[in-house]
């Protein structure tokens, strides 16, 4: 196979410049190719801890990203809803969809999180076009139904489907979060206090 590609390239250069409308189309595929929306999230924060769920066995995953999204393309972005799968060392993951509430609350033994208006800084719920000029601020939530520990985490990856069913994703690398430290993320309505 590579042997008659290799004998026959200019053939086959030709066609798909054919199939694509000659120059003028293979110039209009180049043009929107780089013109598409480019999806990027920016993580902050990250929380991860039991979920309880009374139709599973057992406790499974709960995760919150807190983070900001952004379109470094020429086209505005409108998405639809937003995916999570994770790469672990156990394997990969795919996460369910939550939508977050008026209240929120996340119990831990070493810190007090608070998360203002969960419900409108939901990026689920967020319903709006994103260009370069407009980035979007909040939280997205996820859970799944299997027992995952942070320190397993070796990547995240981000699926944003548009509103006419185009995806793009976003990978995101596992940072160590300062665990003992106390953060506050204005923009994100989000405060961190450790109790040590």
């Amino acid at each position: 196979m590579i042997e008659f590609m290799v004998k026959n390239w200019i053939a086959l250069l030709s066609l798909i410049i054919a199939l694509t409308g000659g120059i003028p189309g293979l110039i209009s595929l180049i043009v929107f190719y780089y013109k598409r929306p480019i999806f990027k999230f920016t993580l902050v924060n990250v929380i991860i801890g039991t979920c309880i769920n009374p139709e599973w066995e057992k406790p499974g995953t709960a995760i919150l990203l807190t983070g900001t999204l952004s379109n470094d393309g020429e086209k505005p972005l409108i998405p639809s809803v937003f995916d999570l799968k994770i790469k672990t060392k156990k394997g990969r993951f795919l996460f369910e969809r939550l939508l977050m509430n008026n209240i929120e609350e996340f119990p831990s033994e070493s810190h007090i999180i608070k998360i203002e208006n969960p419900k409108e800084n939901d990026l689920q719920r967020f319903r709006g076009s994103i260009d370069k000029s407009n980035p979007v601020y909040g939280h997205l939530k996820f859970i799944i139904n299997t027992n995952l520990n942070f320190n397993d985490i070796i990547s995240y990856k981000l699926q944003c489907m548009d509103f006419s069913g185009h995806k793009y994703y976003c990978s995101i690398k596992r940072e160590n979060n300062n665990l003992n430290a106390s953060m506050v993320y204005p923009k994100h309505g989000l405060t961190v206090i450790s109790k040590k």
